[in-house]
């Protein structure tokens, strides 16, 4: 496979998404039960009142994502990211950006199984308590200045933030292993008692990728895990899952901007937060 950004691709982040059916396989196999995590809690947002409604994710579908993180432990945090972005989207000031006050500038390859996408990122530290007013009171999306220039600059067409909706939240949980010294991260996300299914990633250098991602899936093959069961992204999967539960208008009156939708009570799901590799305590 060819790198479409030659000039800048920070690593490769090598992904398997794992179904329902081998949750807890995959759990037990990677010793989660026993593994120090990390809670947070996210949220997206997306643009709902196109004309294919909640379904159509026009920000998604054109390679928009806009997602916020409530850290236990550490600051909170927006991410606007590129996914695909291709090498003519990016301008040379984004080419050579890296870091600055509480923000961070991160192009990775982004594999899972025969999918294989560059992605462009910027991840700014936002202020204690920011997400809890969001979604109390619907104020705009808090993008930092650098943000709104990276969008403007580099994606494909312009981003109306005024018609977001938050959609959300999602509960999820971080662990990071170390399988014969490859640090491995697990990642589970919930939503309600419905949707749950769990993420293993690691990061490599661009020119290990090819040999570390049939390692890494075969790790989950010698255990009779198919690494290959889940081709979608999570984070389609979720927007999915959420923009389907949102009542049709009429129903709940106009959606406000930057406010969460209300949602269907969505069907029960495995959540390993709820099942065996939760019994032993961790530190948080």
């Amino acid at each position: 496979m060819s790198i479409p950004l030659q000039e800048r691709l920070d690593a490769v982040e090598i992904k398997v998404n794992i179904g329902a059916a081998d949750m807890l396989a995959a759990a037990e196999c990677f010793g989660l039960a026993n593994a120090e995590k990390r809670r947070r809690t996210i949220y997206f947002c997306e643009d709902l009142t196109g004309g294919d409604g909640p379904a159509g994710l026009p920000l998604l579908t054109g390679g928009v994502i806009l997602r916020l993180r409530r850290n236990k432990g550490r600051p909170d945090d927006i991410t606007a990211k590129l996914r695909p972005c291709a090498a003519s989207q990016l301008t040379r000031r984004w080419i050579d950006a890296r870091r600055g006050d509480g923000w961070e500038f991160r192009v990775e390859g982004d594999w899972a199984g025969p999918r294989r996408v560059v992605s462009a990122s910027l991840v700014a530290e936002i202020e204690e308590g920011i997400i809890e007013d969001l979604t109390a009171e619907g104020l705009p999306i808090p993008l930092v200045k650098k943000q709104r220039r990276f969008l403007e600059d580099c994606a494909r067409g312009p981003v109306d933030l005024s018609r977001l909706t938050l959609l959300g939240p999602i509960e999820g949980t971080k662990w990071e292993l170390d399988r014969k010294g490859r640090e491995i991260v697990a990642e589970q996300w919930a939503v309600g008692d419905g949707l749950s299914f769990l993420e293993f990633s690691i990061r490599t250098r661009p020119e290990d990728a090819v040999e570390a991602q049939r390692d890494f899936e075969e790790l989950f093959r010698a255990h009779g895990i198919d690494p290959g069961s889940v081709r979608e992204t999570k984070t389609r999967i979720v927007l999915e899952h959420l923009a389907r539960s949102v009542r049709p208008s009429a129903e709940r009156g106009r959606s406000t901007p930057g406010s969460l939708t209300a949602r269907e009570e969505p069907r029960r799901g495995p959540n390993l937060e709820m099942g065996p590799i939760d019994r032993h305590p961790s530190q948080e």
